[in-house]
């Protein structure tokens, strides 16, 4: 990017709350890393610069302080700083020869040109073997090697005379001898001074490297430093960009499943409209057959008052023999015994179709004769009648089977109209289904679109606090800056100081007054005691008594007075010990009458136990005699008593058994534990 912009292009986090403004911010974001990362980049680039030039001051130095290693012929290391290959740029794309491990491959011309470059360096070499003017140049000057004679350094001329080591010298000789010993001792004493000179500067040299080193070394943190902060920034906003993208797919699959829920919410609108319009439409159909039906009901109802009305005088005494007729249907191949009576049992395999189609199957009509055991056409009939009443019980037959038919048409249509009622239904909970799912994705896309994250850079230990205790009602918070809380912190610490002081003088001034209210008080309630006693003694009556007692001659009496009280406190704890004695002889009596009267409550126990039992047994053999007095049939009067008297007798067996089982346990009991009371009772009691 451009040197332009930077932070200040950056959106505040609170209109992040577009889609726009969101991607906008992630490529501002992207180039603000950018930024952030190309100018420390700048910053190791001079950095490495500045390496090389501390380097080269490094090796200057190291050149001088291997003349002076080899000249004082010590074995030392010497401190070389070179750059790593990461430090150097491209270094990820620069190839060196030694990771290719194929051999490389030459052009016709390529080798030519190589065969001639190395038959031209072995033409040179042969040729400088047969005259090195460089090896007779060092031969010829400096004897053949590069060391400086160190006599030449300290400037002293030590030639040691040949007899030296000889014996029986002339004093010219020895004279000699001792002149070169002394300008031997000058020349090791200058020596020393030469090397100790040298390790001096040596020394200097390496304070001089460690100083460039240690200074290239705080450089190094510096940048280290720098770059802790420039990657915090950058994790900064990389973790803003994450942010942003995440809010982005969430918004789009939020926007996905409400495109694909709105689909499906229209679909079930449409299903449920449909749903609605067949109910309605189905409705109106049922109501008006329903009518039709109720119609057809009642004329039914009049064809059975018309029989009444037109025939019960004519008919006279017959009317219950045509009304018998009437109410009479026979069914052709009826079979016998089939359930039902109103619909008989056929061998028709076609009937079930036709009643389905609405085709019934219709009573045989009613010929004269007329049947057994309605007896003869009487004289008085008018045959007139006879037909009439043919003709309307021929139109009653026709009105059943109409009603038949229609009933099972409505019974169809109610069918029909329940399946429908739960196809609405059901289209109605898919609907509203969808429109809940709807409505909070809806609410849940609003609630991200404005729940925006925001991120803060805070000091450790600020944010360190118990959750548990902070309220979860933070409707009227706000945004305060830092440095106005720290000003309003400082101010409140000032004056908290200063009441602090103030409560603290009174304190103390307080406690003062309270301390000489309280020996005022002390100093009075002194003098009241003082007065008291002095009227006191001023009051106090001088018996003879106290007169002895004054003058010492009372402690006979006193004697005799200790040991009548010593008397009466044994006689007082015999007599004590004799009632505690009485106490529990009376409170062992007790338990024993207790232990009686148990008994005795239990005895009566089981005695009302068998009254109830035979009180129950008499009610039971009452209420059996009331209600064989009160039965109609002998067997089941019969029956009642045989089950009544096994009732009786079951219960009363197992009455018997209950009551044997708790009188042997009873007896168990007694035997075991009566004599033994008393025992027990002064175990508990302790006697």
């Amino acid at each position: 990017g451009g040197e332009g912009g930077g932070e200040s292009l950056l959106y505040s986090h609170l209109e992040l709350s577009k889609r726009e403004t969101r991607i906008n911010q992630v490529e501002l974001l992207r180039d603000q890393i950018r930024r952030v990362r190309s100018s420390f980049n700048v910053l190791v680039r001079q950095l490495v610069k500045d390496k090389g030039a501390e380097i080269d001051k490094v090796e200057e130095k190291n050149v001088r302080l291997q003349e002076i290693i080899d000249e004082l012929q010590v074995q030392e290391g010497l401190t070389r700083p070179s750059h790593a290959a990461c430090e150097q740029e491209g270094w990820q794309l620069r190839v060196e020869d030694a990771e290719i491990k194929v051999e490389k491959y030459l052009s016709a011309a390529e080798r030519a040109e190589a065969e001639r470059a190395r038959a031209e360096e072995e033409e040179r070499r042969k040729a400088n073997e047969g005259d090195d003017q460089i090896v007779r140049a060092l031969g010829d000057m400096m004897g053949g090697t590069l060391e400086v004679k160190r006599e030449t350094d300290v400037g002293v001329d030590l030639d040691k005379p040949d007899f030296y080591d000889g014996e029986d010298l002339t004093e010219e000789q020895q004279k000699q001898c001792r002149e070169y010993e002394r300008r031997l001792q000058i020349y090791e004493e200058e020596l020393e001074k030469h090397r100790r000179a040298l390790e001096t500067e040596a020394k200097k040299i390496r304070g001089e490297v460690q100083a460039v080193l240690d200074a290239f070394d705080a450089k190094l943190h510096a940048v280290a430093d720098e770059k802790l902060v420039v990657d915090a920034e950058a994790y900064q906003y990389e973790l803003q960009v994450t942010l942003l993208l995440d809010s982005l797919v969430k918004e789009e699959d939020l926007a996905l499943h409400i495109t694909r829920l709105q689909k499906r919410a229209d679909a079930a609108q449409l299903d449920l409209q449909s749903a609605g319009t067949n109910v309605e439409a189905f409705r109106e159909e049922l109501d008006a057959f329903r009518e039709v039906y109720e119609t057809l009901l009642n004329d039914d109802r009049q064809q059975d008052k018309a029989l009444r009305r037109e025939l019960a005088d004519e008919a006279g005494p017959n009317f219950d023999a045509l009304q018998r007729l009437w109410r009479k249907r026979t069914y052709p191949a009826a079979l016998e015994g089939s359930p039902g009576g109103d619909q008989p049992a056929t061998l028709d395999p076609f009937s079930a179709e036709r009643e389905a189609e609405g085709e019934l199957p219709r009573p045989e009509p009613l010929d004269l004769p007329w049947p057994d055991g309605l007896g003869s056409i009487p004289e008085d009939l008018d045959p007139e009648v006879v037909e009439r009443f043919e003709g309307m019980r021929e139109r009653k037959i026709d009105m059943e089977i109409e009603v038949k038919r229609m009933a099972n048409r409505l019974l169809q249509l109610n069918q029909r109209l329940s399946e429908l009622l739960a196809v609405h239904e059901d289209s109605q909970a898919q609907y509203q289904m969808a429109q809940d799912e709807l409505r909070r994705l809806q609410d849940e896309g609003e609630s991200e679109q404005y729940d925006l994250v925001m991120l803060f850079k805070v000091k450790q230990g600020t944010v360190e606090i118990d959750m548990e205790t902070v309220m979860d009602e933070a409707s009227d918070g706000a945004m305060v800056e830092v440095g106005s809380i720290n000003t309003l912190n400082t101010a409140v610490r000032a004056l908290g100081k200063e009441k602090v002081v103030t409560m603290g003088e009174t304190k103390d001034f307080k406690s003062k007054i309270h301390a000489t209210n309280w020996d005022i008080e002390c100093l009075d309630f002194k003098a009241e005691e003082v007065a008291d006693n002095t009227r006191f003694y001023q009051l106090l009556w001088v018996t003879k008594d106290l007169q002895a007692t004054i003058k010492g001659g009372d402690e006979g009496r006193k004697a005799a007075e200790n040991a009548t009280l010593e008397k009466q406190m044994k006689h007082c704890k015999k007599l004590h010990d004799l009632k505690v004695e009485d106490m529990k002889k009376r409170l062992f009596k007790g338990h024993k009458q207790i232990r009686e009267k148990e008994l005795e409550n239990g005895k009566l126990d089981e005695y009302v136990q068998d009254l109830a039992v035979s009180v129950a047994q008499r009610e039971k053999i009452i209420r059996v005699r009331e209600s064989d007095a009160n039965a109609v049939d002998d067997d089941e009067y019969k029956m009642q008593e045989i089950v009544w008297r096994r009732l009786v007798l079951e219960e009363a067996r197992q009455q018997s058994e209950d009551i044997a089982i708790l009188k042997a346990e009873v007896d168990r009991l007694r035997q075991r534990t009566f004599p033994s009371f008393a025992k027990s009772w002064q175990a508990r009691n302790g006697l």
